[in-house]
């Protein structure tokens, strides 16, 4: 598996067909939420050159070095599948810390 920045194509086609799909989890509203101070991500997991994994994660710059870190009603993931939620987590924590992040939100929607 790898980490990977995607681009707006590869994330709509791969949001598009996701059971998670909704628009806390596009790059327009990444671009809604840019005009108040936030900076859009498009992240990504790609098993064997497929994407299995994506969210839209926003950073918000707080206390003039560091960063928060949030995936409005993400991740778009299968959620059964343990290897790749828990590879992705991970990945999102590193990513954030990478970028001075001093912590991660996450709400996923999901109906049980």
């Amino acid at each position: 598996m790898e980490f990977v920045i995607l681009n707006e194509t590869e994330f709509n086609t791969f949001a598009l067909n996701n059971i998670h799909s909704n628009f806390h989890q596009t790059p327009e509203w990444g671009k809604l939420k840019e005009k108040n101070g936030w900076i859009s991500h498009l992240l990504g997991v790609k098993d064997n050159k497929q994407i299995v994994a994506a969210c839209l994660l926003l950073e918000k710059k707080v206390l003039k070095c560091f960063s928060l870190f949030y995936s409005p009603r993400g991740y778009l993931i299968d959620f059964e599948n343990e290897d790749v939620l828990s590879f992705f987590t991970k990945e999102i924590k590193n990513f954030a810390k990478k970028h001075h992040g001093i912590f991660v939100k996450i709400d996923p929607y999901v109906i049980h």
